[in-house]
């Protein structure tokens, strides 16, 4: 496969990953691929270096797939207020692949 189709699959997959992480959180979401698509127009003619820049962005979305949390401020609790005594509640949003990975690693430490 050449650098340019591994560069455009890499792409791709960090593009998912962002979809995944960020589901809703579209700020946070237009962000994530705005520098992603920074990173690879500022790195389009990287030569020599391709395979690692490829590898970094598989990296990142792997890890953007795996360990990324986001915290959502929970609708219905009108009784939270940033900067009062008790801050608002917070509901956690986990990705699946992430739960899975986990899982995984308890399963495999068990036997």
């Amino acid at each position: 496969m050449s650098s340019s189709t591994s560069a455009i699959s890499a792409y791709r997959q960090l593009l998912r990953a962002t979809r995944i992480a960020f589901k809703d959180d579209y700020r946070t979401l237009f962000a994530a691929r705005a520098e992603a698509r920074k990173h690879f127009e500022q790195n389009r003619n990287a030569g020599v270096d391709a395979p690692m820049k490829i590898n970094d962005a598989l990296e990142a979305a792997d890890m953007l797939r795996r360990n990324v949390v986001q915290g959502v401020r929970d609708a219905s609790d009108e009784s939270g207020v940033w900067g009062a005594s008790s801050p608002p509640t917070m509901n956690l949003r986990f990705v699946l692949d992430e739960l899975l990975t986990m899982n995984g690693s308890c399963r495999a430490s068990d036997t």
